[in-house]
């Protein structure tokens, strides 16, 4: 939507110009001149509504420009809040283990007499990362 908006946007602008250095004077108020290789033979009246509808391209190509870029940075802002968000959720999760971690290892220290078991870094025969005591 930006890239179309831009695309109006310097269409209307290009012709405006070309039309404004076509224009030699009081010659063209009301007559026949030549504008983009194409004789023109207008009434003032005719090519002031050429121009305000040069004009509403225009501005419609830059409302669209404007709308794009809008809705773009309104989506990265999204993105870095859920970001946020998400890495926020994940710090409290891995206190959270840790806590029950340290938990569990408090509670099996004190069921074996004070032996020290480190439930975090046990890894099972298939490779995983779980306990499983020696039963």
């Amino acid at each position: 939507m930006a890239a179309l908006g831009f695309l109006l946007l310097a269409v209307a602008g290009l012709v405006a110009t070309i039309a404004g250095l076509a224009n030699s004077g009081s010659d063209h108020l009301a007559g026949t001149f030549t504008l983009l290789g194409y004789d023109m033979n207008e009434s003032s009246g005719r090519i002031f509504l050429y121009g305000t509808i040069l004009g509403a391209i225009g501005m419609l190509g830059l409302n669209m420009l404007l709308a794009g870029i809008g809705r773009g940075l309104k989506s990265r802002v999204h993105s870095r809040q859920e970001r946020k968000t998400e890495k926020k959720q994940a710090s409290q999760m891995t206190q959270e283990r840790d806590q029950l971690a340290h938990e569990l290892q408090t509670e099996r220290s004190a069921n074996r007499g004070g032996e020290r078991v480190d439930v975090r870094d046990k890894t099972t025969e298939t490779g995983g990362r779980h306990y499983h005591p020696p039963g």
